[in-house]
């Protein structure tokens, strides 16, 4: 994506799954950079503020504790979110959907992992592992195409030695839905991949 560092594990089951792609006949084409920055400040003012708005009739009652306190924490944050901080966060979007539209010239699906570490356990209060480092934005691959809202799918496409999946994200323009389910579909059932993950992991 140009910005996020991957987990080894995950990177190596990813392009393993990409091999597959190839093997199917499709052409790989490697993109360096898919964003200049990670838009996760926008992303959060924007989900901030609409979280608010699903929630601010709990706020002050009993039922407010029993909310997550990580979502607690985005929501009470977003009541300082201002107009100008909100517009900002929508012009963000325009720009990371105007950059889909010159890739999706030259390429018809983009093709990342699903989370940049694997799934971690509820120990860690909700950070992620990657490569050894603990990371709350362990997810950064995946909201930055909710903001442009181009259709994307998962396939899983193995274990980690925690035994936790693993996904591959595929990514296509705007109103491509059938294509990005489609080629999904086709890469799961090449994979063959119908192993259930241990439970619990590890």
């Amino acid at each position: 994506m140009g910005y996020a560092e991957i987990d080894d594990e995950v990177l190596t089951l990813c392009r393993r799954a990409v091999d597959v792609l190839a093997d199917l006949g499709t052409e790989v084409v490697e993109v360096g950079t898919v964003f200049d920055e990670d838009p996760v400040d926008p992303w959060l003012v924007l989900t901030g503020v609409y979280n608010l708005r699903t929630h601010h009739a709990l706020i002050g009652t009993q039922a407010w504790g029993s909310v997550d306190p990580v979502l607690r924490m985005v929501i009470e944050a977003a009541a300082e979110t201002g107009p100008l901080d909100m517009v900002r966060a929508e012009d963000a979007c325009h720009t990371l959907n105007l950059r889909l539209v010159d890739l999706f010239h030259d390429v018809r699906l983009l093709v990342t992992p699903t989370m940049a570490a694997s799934p971690p356990p509820r120990s860690l209060n909700g950070a992620g592992v990657i490569n050894g480092v603990q990371d709350y934005n362990w997810v950064k691959l995946t909201y930055g195409f909710n903001m442009t809202r181009s259709p994307a799918a998962t396939v899983c496409v193995g274990l980690t030695s925690a035994g936790v999946p693993v996904g591959l994200q595929l990514v296509g323009p705007q109103h491509a839905d059938l294509v990005v389910l489609r080629s999904a579909a086709a890469l799961e059932a090449a994979i063959g991949f119908d192993t259930l993950a241990p439970y619990p992991p590890g």
